[in-house]
């Protein structure tokens, strides 16, 4: 009896501390605003998150996180993998302060690098509209926001972003059905709201 006991405590102990390998896929943020790509490569302890404007490399550290130095600024990321379909990224020594994702599969694309690059020259543009045009400095900061939005939400994260802001920048337009920034919010979009 005492053999099948300390069997099952072995047995328990190596389940408890297996590695979780992460679905690839499609990861959202908590509030579904952020999405990026998982890659995971399980032979070498790999795990490889793609966001719209860069790619970073996270390797084996022990249990389920994995590390990350940005090789610009030097400063360090961890990521733990929770389960098969949610991790947690945060800054070593603040652990209590992080940010959550959960696998969605491929029903939510996050935007392009091409798209990151654009529409944060769009965003760009509107914040400098801000200073040469104060007096509608609301409305371009409107507009700015659903260009940087745009440039790193999914689709659907950019759609549910954009119909709380929607109705704000109606509030200030004088003509209420012609959107003032068309290639931050297509008009399609900006006339649903």
């Amino acid at each position: 009896m005492k053999l099948l006991f300390l069997l099952l405590a072995c047995i328990s102990t190596t389940v408890l501390h297996a590695q979780i390998a992460p679905e690839p896929g499609v990861y959202s943020s908590e509030d579904g605003y952020y999405s990026i790509t998982i890659a995971y490569k399980k032979d070498e302890k790999v795990l490889t998150i793609v966001e719209p404007n860069k790619t970073s490399n996270y390797t084996f550290v022990s249990g389920n996180e994995y590390r990350f130095v940005n090789p610009t600024n030097g400063i360090e990321y961890l990521i733990e993998v929770l389960s098969t379909e949610k991790f947690a990224a945060y800054k070593p020594g603040n652990k209590a302060n992080r940010s959550l994702f959960y696998f969605t599969g491929n029903a939510s694309t996050p935007a392009t690098k091409k798209e990151f690059i654009d529409y944060s020259k769009i965003a760009e543009k509107y914040k400098e509209k801000m200073k040469t045009d104060p007096k509608d400095a609301q409305l371009w900061s409107l507009c700015a926001a659903a260009a940087n939005a745009r440039s790193s939400f999914s689709k659907e994260g950019f759609e549910e972003y954009v119909a709380k802001i929607v109705p704000s920048i109606k509030a200030i337009l004088e003509k209420k059905d012609k959107c003032p920034c068309t290639d931050a919010i297509d008009q399609s979009t900006f006339d649903k709201y």
